[in-house]
């Protein structure tokens, strides 16, 4: 089985992350990195913390996996979770030319009346059915 330090070396790569890239998550220098990943320094509790709070490219780390090697490496997210994680990277770059309309149509969204929230979802639900039917069609 193998250990923490080599987890944590598939958790990076798994990442597409190189050592400089993982260690400025860790807040560590990549000699640090090159030290857990060779066995001569231990991935702490703090690492691990700092790997599994916040996704890592869209991606959560699994602190069991990370700790034990049991489940998965990566959590998958509820579907509200996912598209909550979606809006918020999308919200971040106030360049992103899709930020401005996702603030304004939930600025919109939120001065309707209760009924017209209601009509709104219901038409949203009905185009996502379609979207469904034309991609099995």
């Amino acid at each position: 089985m193998n250990t923490a330090n080599e987890r944590f070396r598939e958790a990076r790569k798994a990442c597409e992350k190189n050592q400089e890239e993982w260690g400025n998550i860790l807040g560590i220098k990549r000699p640090g990195v090159s030290d857990i990943e060779s066995g001569r320094r231990n991935v702490t509790e703090k690492h691990i913390k700092l790997l599994c709070v916040e996704p890592i490219d869209g991606k959560y780390l699994n602190e069991d996996y990370l700790r034990t090697g049991e489940g998965d490496m990566f959590l998958e997210l509820p579907e509200n979770d996912e598209v909550a994680l979606y809006v918020s990277e999308l919200l971040e770059d106030s360049k992103n030319p899709f930020c401005e309309l996702i603030i304004e149509v939930m600025h919109t969204y939120s001065q309707l009346s209760p009924k017209s929230q209601e009509v709104l979802r219901d038409a949203a639900a009905k185009l996502r059915d379609n979207l469904a039917k034309k991609k099995e069609g």
